[in-house]
């Protein structure tokens, strides 16, 4: 950790367990035996660094202490300690950086239960199952394809799969799209992630084709997308 600044700030670091809520927002989790938090070292825990410092944090992990296969997470915060015996405004900092461990087998299974594109806000909502012992993450690419041109589903979708299995393939020049971000859906969870999209070139009708992948299932569908309707044509 560096200390950019031109005075000494003395920090202290801890451990929490974590997960994301419904919101998919960050949700601390009280310690218990078994988990990640429990089953680390972090030394220092309190220090001092002096003007244009810096100073080095280790951590260790206790793997016998873990209890059960498959992914376990820690959060490791970094926290400033100010002075309050002061009057006035005080400003500190709280660092998150989040630690996974994998015991065992990891075994991701994803299940998907739904997915709606959102014509007005141009995104995709994914409802997905996590079944396994371990996170599934959504990803995937999309491709805005012009009505007029748009001849299957088949050829449609071996385009974006070509983006799929060549991560450098770009988009052809008479297409638009990109690629499809979520955030991870945790082991033993049910959420909705949501991806963003680039939107049309113009507002005209087009055929917005969507391929994701997570835990080693595939979804993919064709969207009607004009300025008047919104119909799902095709899906596997």
């Amino acid at each position: 950790m560096l200390n950019l600044s031109d005075r000494e700030i003395v920090v202290r670091s801890s451990l929490v367990g974590f997960d994301l809520d419904e919101n998919n927002a960050f949700r601390e989790l009280a310690p218990e035996a078994g988990t990640l938090p429990t089953a680390m070292i972090i030394n220092p825990v309190k220090f001092t660094i002096p003007p244009g410092g810096s100073q080095t944090v280790r951590f260790a992990i206790q793997g016998d202490r873990l209890q059960g296969d498959g992914e376990h997470r820690a959060m490791l915060f970094f926290s400033e300690l100010v002075d309050t015996s002061h009057a006035g405004v005080k400003l500190n900092f709280r660092l998150g950086m989040p630690i996974y461990a994998i015991a065992g087998d990891p075994n991701p299974v994803a299940v998907f239960n739904d997915l709606h594109y959102d014509r007005e806000s141009r995104t995709i909502a994914l409802d997905i199952s996590s079944l396994g012992n371990a996170q599934v993450k959504p990803s995937g690419y999309y491709l805005w394809w012009p009505m007029s041109d748009y001849h299957s589903e088949s050829r449609a979708f071996r385009q974006v799969g070509r983006m799929v299995s060549n991560p450098g393939h770009e988009v052809p020049n008479e297409l638009s799209g990109g690629r499809l971000a979520t955030k991870p859906v945790f082991a033993g969870t049910r959420r909705t992630v949501v991806a963003n999209l680039t939107p049309p070139p113009d507002d005209g009708e087009y055929m917005l084709v969507v391929r994701i992948d997570a835990g080693g299932q595939t979804i993919q569908q064709a969207i009607e997308h004009s300025p008047s309707n919104l119909l799902i044509v095709d899906s596997d």
